[in-house]
C-alpha cells in the first residue's frame, strides 16, 4: 500500500458514508410513515368499535348512557396514547383539548338530559346526542391527518 495514496478520509469512504446515511434517512421515514398511518387506522377502528350504536349515527343508545360512557373512557384513553406519540406537539395539544371536552361532556351527561324535549317549544334545546357526535368528530380528526 502506498502511503502517498492512502488517505483517512478517502472520497469513496465519504460517498460511502453519505449513501448510508440517506438509505437509514429513507428507511425511518417509510416505517414512522408507516407506523403513524397504521396508529392512525387503530384508533379510528376502536372509536367506532367502542361506541357502535352511539357513532356516528346515534341507532342504539343505551339506558344508563353516561354509565356506558364512563366504562368506554379507560379504552378511548388507551387508544389515545397510542396515538399521541405518532403526534406533532401542536396536534397533541389540540387532541388534549378535544379529549378533555370530551371527558367533561361525558361526566355531565345523564339520560334525562339525552332524552330531554323541550316543554316550550319556542325554546331551542340542545340536542345532546348531536353534541355527542361533534365531540367524537372533533377526536377523530387526529386519523385523517
Amino acid at each position: 500500500m502506498n502511503p502517498k495514496t492512502f488517505y483517512l478520509f478517502d472520497s469513496t469512504i465519504i460517498a460511502a458514508l453519505i449513501g448510508g446515511f440517506f438509505v437509514i434517512y429513507a428507511a425511518y421515514y417509510t416505517i414512522n410513515r408507516q407506523l403513524k398511518k397504521n396508529a392512525r387506522q387503530i384508533f379510528h377502528d376502536t372509536v367506532h368499535e367502542i361506541l357502535t350504536g352511539l357513532y356516528p349515527d346515534p341507532v342504539n343508545w343505551p339506558r344508563n348512557s353516561w354509565q356506558f360512557l364512563q366504562d368506554c373512557m379507560p379504552q378511548l384513553q388507551t387508544a389515545i396514547g397510542k396515538l399521541r406519540f405518532h403526534l406533532s406537539v401542536a396536534e397533541n395539544n389540540r387532541l388534549s383539548d378535544a379529549w378533555k371536552k370530551y371527558r367533561e361532556f361525558c361526566q355531565k351527561i345523564n339520560d334525562a338530559n339525552i332524552m330531554a324535549r323541550p316543554n316550550n317549544p319556542t325554546t331551542p334545546s340542545i340536542d345532546q346526542k348531536a353534541v355527542f357526535k361533534r365531540h367524537v368528530d372533533t377526536l377523530l380528526e387526529y386519523d385523517k391527518k
